[in-house]
């Protein structure tokens, strides 16, 4: 399949997040999967960027994506997506939850994501609260 570097998420920021996808697996300690975080616009391109990899079957080698207030794609960034098949398929996607929504809330039917993580501030001032970190950490650490 042919993507056209005038979509709006395939061009320098997708090869951007490809080098820092490739650099952390060549600096990481021994062979655990990864966990990636994109925050806001950085989300959505990351989402891009490993579902682009998944088509062109590249191991990113990516077991949890957490999307952080990532916001609802535009028409061209919506049909970049589509033509990668929308969302990564291999790793556990999880979302975290904007203030005052809790994880009782959460629609897992309905959701591309598979869990909720808890613990954002409001106007998200912090960007990171202990709470988040704490959240972050403990789903998606094998204790």
């Amino acid at each position: 399949m042919s993507l056209s570097t005038s979509d709006t998420l395939d061009g320098a920021t997708h090869q951007s997040v490809q080098e820092v996808l490739f650099r952390a697996i060549a600096e990481r300690l021994g062979s655990t999967p990864l966990t990636v975080c994109g925050i806001g616009r950085g989300a959505l391109q990351l989402r891009y960027t490993l579902a682009r990899f998944e088509l062109d079957r590249i191991d990113h080698q990516v077991r949890q994506f957490v999307s952080y207030s990532s916001p609802t794609p535009t028409t061209a960034e919506a049909h970049a997506l589509n033509k990668v098949g929308s969302w990564p398929a291999i790793p556990r996607k999880l979302e975290v939850a904007g203030p005052g929504i809790s994880a009782d809330s959460f629609d897992y039917e309905n959701s591309a994501f598979d869990g909720l993580i808890t613990g954002a501030a409001a106007n998200l001032d912090p960007l990171f609260t202990e709470e988040l970190g704490t959240n972050i950490i403990e789903e998606t650490i094998d204790l």
